[in-house]
């Protein structure tokens, strides 16, 4: 297989470029890390990071040397607090998904006991001493809701309060299965909620994993080894200059002695 060389592009919506290589791309646009940034992209699908580093379009003098270096200092910073912050946000994503399988199971378990009871009441029950039974709700619910910081999430907060009695239906008519799925639908009613919060809270923060990640890979990838290629290439040019600088003061100074010489 031949190696993908990288060529020379700027990218626009639209453009069939590796999926990771455009995430990042348009991360870094959005943050305004492009100032001066013409990279080199690679079509190559197994590298999407061929092409890096790059040196920035700035002018290569001293003061410009110290800002970039300042400028790398907290690119460094930031992307330690931002690895860190990932880490985190991992493990408490990983500690949320393990509560939720366990209440999940928990609730379908419920679930079922509560609906294979109903199926059997109904069964032993007619349609109309069935829908007289439930005509009328007797318990009645609120739900509270309010917000948790996770991180710099405010992730959802649910809470069930029930009030009534759920079997205020003449219980000389009913089969006792009705009573044991009212009783179950009333018990997995808060585990329902609470299953909902947590998954709602797993999704928020798998997004912002996701934007985390984005951010420690753009870092990472492109701002750190753009600024670290640009500080060399701009150390490059002024020694290069001062050696140039240097070469012409000695050859000056040959042909003022010279001059002396031959007055």
């Amino acid at each position: 297989m031949e190696a993908c060389e990288p060529s020379e592009a700027s990218y626009a919506p639209g453009e069939s470029l590796t999926v990771g290589a455009v995430k990042l791309y348009n991360l870094s646009l959005g943050k305004g890390w492009n100032k001066g940034f013409k990279p080199l992209v690679s079509s190559c699908p197994q590298n999407p990071w061929k092409g890096y580093p790059v040196i920035l379009d700035v002018n290569a003098t001293r003061m410009e040397l110290m800002r970039l270096k300042k400028r790398l200092v907290i690119a460094r910073r930031g992307h330690k607090l931002l690895k860190d912050k990932q880490d985190e946000l991992l493990r408490r994503f990983f500690a949320l998904i393990e509560r939720a399988k366990g209440l999940r199971s928990q609730v379908e378990e419920e679930l079922r006991r509560a609906m294979t009871g109903f199926v059997l009441a109904r069964a032993l029950m007619d349609e109309q001493t069935t829908a007289t039974a439930l005509a009328l709700p007797k318990v009645t619910g609120e739900v509270k809701t309010a917000t948790r910081q996770v991180m710099n999430l405010k992730v959802p907060s649910l809470e069930v309060t029930l009030e009534g009695n759920a079997l205020a239906y003449g219980l000389a008519t009913t089969p006792p299965e009705l009573d044991s799925a009212v009783e179950g639908f009333r018990r997995v009613l808060p585990r329902l909620l609470n299953l909902a919060e947590l998954e709602n809270s797993i999704g928020m923060m798998a997004r912002e994993i996701q934007l985390t990640r984005q951010r420690v890979n753009a870092l990472e990838y492109i701002l750190i080894p753009n600024l670290e290629e640009t500080i060399r290439y701009i150390g490059l040019k002024l020694g290069e200059r001062e050696r140039g600088t240097l070469t012409r003061l000695m050859k000056v100074k040959e042909m003022l002695e010279a001059a002396r010489q031959k007055a």
